[in-house]
């Protein structure tokens, strides 16, 4: 895992402790995820909450950094039926890096 990954992965677990409000679970994706980041990339960043109004994806600037931010309802959260039918989805999955699980499902 480079530096750079570890830096962003940490950034997104102090944007996730400052969230105004419930944080089911949390994870980073693409380079980062991967171990793989360098100077050019930004944070992809996907947050699951149980407060269905607030689903949203945008660009955040948080210290310095982008953030591609996903808001997600735990009803969207992969299923194990999901990924036998969506390759993309295992592939997501097999590329994250978990920051947050409130009540380890999302490791399981």
């Amino acid at each position: 895992m480079t530096s750079r990954s570890q830096q962003l992965i940490r950034l997104a677990q102090e944007f996730v402790s400052e969230v105004p409000f419930n944080v089911v679970y949390a994870s980073v994706g693409g380079s980062t995820g991967r171990g793989e980041a360098d100077q050019y990339s930004d944070l992809d960043l996907v947050i699951y909450t149980d407060d269905i109004s607030l689903t949203d994806a945008k660009n955040v600037m948080y210290k310095d950094e982008i953030i591609q931010l996903e808001i997600e309802h735990c009803s969207e959260f992969p299923k194990q039926k999901n990924i036998i039918d969506n390759p993309w989805d295992y592939r997501f999955l097999q590329e994250i890096c978990i920051i947050y699980d409130s009540d380890g499902e999302f490791k399981k």
